[in-house]
């Protein structure tokens, strides 16, 4: 599912006032393609924590709690080169 223009403008924001911190990355050595993160995004509402484990991407803020696409997970995934268009929480 590709995320709404208010996701967007959401997660482009966070990246544009270097609101987000890469904590951990761990990549596959032969395609270099990340399988393993974490970042804090610092949000409107707080610091939140998004997570990506096993190809599952997951977020501490409300909407990702509820499994709603969110704009911290798709800073996440810009942030580590994921597709805007992986499944979330």
């Amino acid at each position: 599912m590709a995320a709404t223009d208010a996701v967007r403008r959401k997660a482009l924001a966070v990246l544009r006032e270097g609101r987000v911190k890469v904590l951990v990355a761990r990549s596959h050595p032969d395609t270099l393609a990340v399988h393993t993160a974490i970042v804090q995004v610092h949000g409107s509402r707080g610091v939140y924590v998004v997570d990506l484990n096993d190809g599952v991407w997951t977020c501490t803020c409300t909407r990702g709690m509820a499994g709603v696409r969110c704009g911290h997970v798709l800073a996440a995934q810009l942030v580590t080169g994921h597709s805007q268009n992986e499944a979330a929480a």
